[in-house]
């Protein structure tokens, strides 16, 4: 992504109906391990630092006050105060007050670093970005690969692109909550990796056109919510944010051909498109002039330069909410495809939140809330493609 900065990935083509074609973009789940001509135009990722230190413990030096057996899925939530088990003197232990989500601290979270190229972002600016990661060993050697973008929407849950995923087994993936120099050892806070318990794919999910391109990741224990770690709250309605001057972020390649991959997080400003606007433009390119948008896809951009690129699928596309908090964001998208990178008047197009909310909420409620940790089944369009083998 970049400023001359993208967000996306390589060309897939299928015809249906008549002979009409039509092509979306799509990056495999390890871009280490392509060897073709075509995956070296583009430089691999660096491999993300691994710090066994990162992950989040609790120690026998303090007790929750406050546990609850429910989910916490409610658009504010609060953190549990905390006592230690050394104080002995009585004290009145106050509940801190609701941590919204979807909170942007546009000037990071410490002081604002300035010298950084146009189009990179504070630290702990997004605190709701996640980094999916594959951590299986490669002959045996421990690696972290990095797979794509995801948003945390719950403590426990984090939103992705099914076609980021669909090849790597839940146990073996990883998320890294408040990353944000991928490469930096120290930062102000440390990161969070968590492990994925179980992953659950739209069972809808058509991968040959990327329908209902969605998949939910369930971690094996909460993020622990901090400056640079909190959720992001699901857009309804577009009506509920501001169309005009949303967000999207990632560490994906600055441009389509020869780019490379970020190492500190972009972010973009664009704007929506309309879905009648945006199939009629998308009806002028190799798509063809039969082309239909599906209802489960939104857009979003047309300037140049501006836009999402290869390494940058499933992560968040965030409007401002009209009747939030100052700087409060909802999600209305997750990265999904487009025709190259930030050609110019041609938008980039989004898995579609609102129309896919009830399945999200339904979904994470029920295996939040389910004492079994089976993995569930794929469906089966998972297996019957040969196009991303």
């Amino acid at each position: 992504m970049s400023t001359a900065t993208s967000l996306w990935t390589a060309m897939v083509c299928w015809t249906s109906g008549e002979t009409r074609h039509q092509c979306s973009r799509w990056t495999p789940a390890s871009v280490l391990t392509v060897t073709s001509s075509a995956a070296s135009l583009h430089r691999p990722p660096r491999p993300f630092r691994t710090s066994p230190s990162t992950t989040p413990t609790t120690t026998t030096s303090t007790t929750p006050t406050t546990e609850s057996t429910t989910p916490r899925l409610s658009r504010n939530y609060t953190k549990s105060a905390v006592s230690s088990t050394t104080i002995t003197t009585p004290t009145t232990t106050t509940e801190e007050p609701p941590i919204s989500c979807g909170i942007r601290n546009s000037d990071g979270i410490v002081a604002r670093i300035i010298g950084f190229q146009d189009g990179e972002s504070q630290f702990g600016e997004f605190p709701w970005m996640v980094a999916v990661i594959n951590s299986a060993p490669i002959m045996g050697i421990p690696s972290y690969r990095f797979v794509g973008g995801g948003t945390l929407i719950y403590p426990r849950v984090v939103l992705t692109a099914a076609h980021k995923v669909m090849h790597v087994n839940a146990s073996q993936l990883v998320v890294r909550l408040g990353e944000w120099d991928t490469q930096k050892q120290q930062e102000p806070y440390p990161h969070q990796d968590i492990q994925v318990e179980k992953m659950v794919v739209h069972p809808k999910f058509f991968a040959p056109a990327l329908l209902f391109d969605v998949a939910l990741l369930f971690l094996k224990e909460e993020a622990v919510l901090a400056p640079h770690v909190n959720t992001l709250c699901l857009a309804e309605d577009l009506d509920t944010v501001d169309t005009s001057a949303c967000v999207i972020n990632g560490w994906g390649v600055d441009r389509f051909d020869m780019g490379e991959y970020q190492v500190v997080m972009k972010s973009l400003t664009l704007p929506l498109v309309s879905s009648p606007q945006c199939q009629n433009i998308l009806r002028t390119t190799r798509l063809g002039k039969y082309f239909r948008l599906h209802p489960t896809f939104i857009c979003a951009g047309w300037e140049k330069g501006k836009d999402a690129c290869k390494g940058d699928g499933g992560g968040p596309l965030a409007c401002p909410r009209k009747d939030g908090e100052p700087g409060q964001y909802l999600l209305v998208g997750i990265t999904a495809w487009g025709i190259g990178c930030g050609e110019e008047g041609v938008p980039g197009v989004y898995v579609n939140v609102p129309y896919l909310y009830s399945w999200i909420t339904d979904t994470a409620t029920l295996h939040l809330t389910s004492t079994t940790t089976t993995e569930p089944t794929l469906p089966t369009q998972f297996y019957r493609s040969r196009l991303f083998s």
